[in-house]
């Protein structure tokens, strides 16, 4: 499949993946979403798991995506996978922490130009390398999800209108901010 391809990884390079996006980005069908979707999740399970306010995600088809592991000599893969609730399993970085992937059993969907339906698997947006967020067509979200379940006072930093300084108003720091 000839396209563009995004790289990312854990911290500690335990885990690197590809996500292989095809140059005509396909439709999710019944939908006027594109594939890849992304999104800024404010789900409760979510922030618990991932210790943030809310998590950004890429959603893709599961076919598109080539994890690989680089364990280090004598030891077994690092990838944890957990069933954070029934039928769904978030994968992490036994090593370094890192949260990468969200897959729910039951989330199929047909996408255009695909004959099956396929499954779809979220990859933290977070976790992709410099190169690839820069691609911003691709990774920047476009949605909040789960937003009815957001902590009031991050949804609030979202909706400011002002436009002068970052969303809600906080102030923009280069680096650090003290």
């Amino acid at each position: 499949m000839a396209g563009r391809i995004l790289k990312g990884g854990c911290f500690c390079g335990e885990t690197t993946y590809t996500i292989n996006v095809p140059e005509t980005l396909p439709l999710l069908e019944g939908t006027t979403n594109h594939s890849p979707t992304c999104v800024i999740d404010h789900c409760n399970t979510c922030r618990r798991t991932s210790g943030s306010f809310f998590h950004a995600w890429i959603i893709v088809p599961e076919p598109w995506i080539t994890i690989i592991s680089h364990p280090k000599e004598g030891e077994d893969s690092k990838l944890v996978r957990f069933e954070s609730s029934p039928h769904v399993r978030r994968s992490f970085c036994g090593r370094c922490g890192t949260h990468l992937f969200y897959e729910k059993e039951d989330r199929w969907a047909k996408i255009s130009g695909i004959e099956e339906k396929v499954h779809l698997v979220d990859a933290t947006i977070g976790s992709l390398d410099e190169e690839s967020l820069a691609q911003v067509d691709l990774v920047k979200p476009s949605m909040h999800t789960w937003r009815k379940d957001g902590i009031s006072w991050v949804k609030d930093m979202f909706d400011s209108e002002d436009g002068k300084e970052s969303f809600g108003g906080l102030r923009k720091h280069d680096a650090g901010g003290w």
